[in-house]
């Protein structure tokens, strides 16, 4: 059958159509863009949290979702960006529990081996091991918030950043004036600086090294551009099936991008365990694990383990009853989490940035940057809900601890205990900002409602 050719008039027609519904794409306010592809990024994050916690109890067995964040090569690290999609999330699983373990994260493992330590002499729980075993187990592929344009603003609701030490004749506890930070981050006004959730800073210090955030150099030299100084490599002496290696695995390489999160050294994860509970795991626990374990864990050195130095060893986290409020519990390890008082663990997602800098005019520009954002939380039985950030406050915030006051230990050791706020006796009062944000969160370092 002969094939009748568009006439100009529908050729015209067609163009006129094409080019109407582009100008109406081109009309959409970015700031609609924004909110758009955050909140769908945030709802897809949702559905595959559900999906696991089902996956966990159809199948009888553990499975865990793992979050990787890793900012664009060649950018400071100061503020978080998904300039080179490293800000994914994926399936891990099947794993067994170690309940003798309590409710430590590292309760769940790829199968078939359960860990209790993380030695290098270990013939089965050393950390190369570890990071073996977890390189096989995972379950389709990495879900990338798409680069750009969404980020995640913070995994969990508080940066202890590497916290404080305590020690000498005084067992006086230090504390980094930047720290803590909550998710929404803290504004500087004096600097004039946004200090992001996990923000890299080499003017902040221990030991003598630059270890803001949770990058934590270790021994390595400097690390610039968000990449991997040198190379790692393991000085564990057997693989996981207790048989004697040579030359070790290597860690990372030299101008590699390095994670602030890694989704391979399982440093944040959701376990979902075959029972339907839910239980967000300690920020870096193989780290500390591993850092823990020798009685040579001392920070600066490569203790047992070969990563442990990339996180802050026991005599760097203020530990008992002399410590600045901070002790290694479940809820206080690098970063706190205020499930106890929300009943949720929440991740935030927040629009992408557009320029590598923490600097802004004012809070009220910083403000911007963030919105809209929008926090996925999950509970302990495995309910998910997504919530949006309004740019306002609909209570009055809880001043008892703002400002400088975070580095004052009579101030926090009266007030801040277990990772919540508390009146003089101790008890747990008020309650987190979980779905507001506002200028005086920023600038005071409040984000407890009264």
């Amino acid at each position: 059958m002969k094939r009748r050719a568009f006439t100009l008039v529908e050729l015209l027609v067609v163009l006129a159509i094409i080019a109407t519904a582009a100008g109406i794409s081109l009309a959409i306010p970015t700031a609609d863009k924004r909110r758009a592809a955050v909140e769908g990024a945030a709802r897809e994050l949702a559905e595959y949290l559900r999906a696991a916690h089902a996956t966990a109890i159809r199948s009888r067995a553990g499975h865990a979702v793992v979050f990787n964040i890793a900012n664009g090569p060649g950018t400071s690290g100061a503020v978080l960006n998904n300039w080179g999609g490293g800000h994914w999330y994926r399936l891990l699983g099947p794993g067994e529990f170690d309940y003798s373990r309590g409710n430590h994260g590292l309760s769940w493992h790829p199968r078939p081996t359960n860990f209790r330590d993380y030695g290098a002499n270990d013939n089965f729980n050393n950390v190369p091991a570890t990071i073996r075993r977890v390189s096989t187990a995972w379950l389709g592929e990495a879900q990338i918030l798409p680069a750009r344009k969404v980020r995640f603003l913070a995994l969990t609701d508080l940066d202890n950043g590497h916290s404080h030490r305590h020690g000498g004749a005084a067992l006086v506890s230090t504390f980094p004036a930047t720290y803590p930070r909550p998710w929404c981050g803290w504004f500087d006004a004096g600097a004039g600086r946004l200090l992001a959730w996990g923000g890299y800073d080499p003017a902040l210090t221990l030991n003598g090294r630059p270890n803001s955030a949770f990058y934590y150099q270790g021994a390595d030299p400097a690390i610039s551009g968000s990449r991997n100084p040198t190379d790692r490599t393991s000085g564990a002496d057997k693989d996981e099936y207790g048989n004697l290696t040579s030359g070790g695995m290597v860690f990372m390489r030299a101008g590699e991008v390095r994670p602030l999160v890694s989704g391979a050294w399982l440093d944040w994860f959701i376990s979902f365990r075959p029972d339907g509970t839910v239980k967000a795991g300690r920020l870096g626990e193989l780290r500390g694990e591993s850092g823990l374990c020798g009685s040579d864990a001392v920070y600066g050195n490569t203790p047992n383990g070969d990563i442990g130095d990339m996180a802050p060893a026991r005599s760097d986290w203020a530990f008992g009853s002399q410590a600045h409020s901070y002790e290694l519990a479940d809820e206080e390890f690098t970063a706190t989490s205020f499930q106890s008082r929300s009943g949720y663990w929440h991740i935030t997602l927040a629009p992408d940035v557009v320029a590598d800098s923490d600097r802004f005019a004012s809070a009220q520009t910083a403000l911007r940057s963030l919105m809209p954002a929008f926090r996925v939380g999950i509970n302990a039985v495995g309910d998910v809900r997504v919530v949006q950030v309004r740019p306002s406050i609909t209570g009055e915030l809880d001043d008892t601890i703002s400002g400088a006051q975070w580095q004052s230990k009579v101030a926090t050791d009266a007030h801040w205990r277990h990772g919540v706020l508390t009146d003089a006796n101790g008890r747990p009062t008020g309650k987190p900002v979980v779905d507001g944000l506002s200028e005086e969160m920023l600038t005071r370092r409040v984000w407890w409602y009264k």
